[in-house]
């Protein structure tokens, strides 16, 4: 069982995600591919061009290789397919995030 200590953020689609990610400082971005307005691959594109360093974790219940290359493509770091187990979180937010698990 894994325990997380960190603070959090939601954002209701891709627009917002983007405006958040112009405004505030965050140490990694979760982000599923499906959400309204704008999909993940898209604000990735978008967050790509003002903020190249933010680790992104991309989300997706669909494991094809070309789900994978529009990610990477994209300019998103890691993928984790859904059903997600922590124990998969917690590796990816260390190694990629530098963020601790309890």
């Amino acid at each position: 069982m894994y325990q997380f200590s960190y603070q959090c953020d939601t954002a209701d689609d891709g627009n917002v995600a983007v405006s958040k990610l112009k405004s505030e400082n965050y140490d990694c971005l979760l982000i599923d591919n499906y959400m309204n307005v704008m999909d993940g691959v898209t604000a990735v594109i978008e967050i790509r061009k003002f903020n190249k360093n933010i680790p992104i974790i991309g989300l997706t219940g669909e494991s094809s290789e070309t789900e994978t290359l529009k990610f990477k493509s994209a300019g998103i770091n890691m993928i984790l397919i859904k059903p997600i187990k922590s124990s998969e979180l917690a590796s990816a937010l260390k190694s990629l995030c530098n963020i601790k698990t309890l």
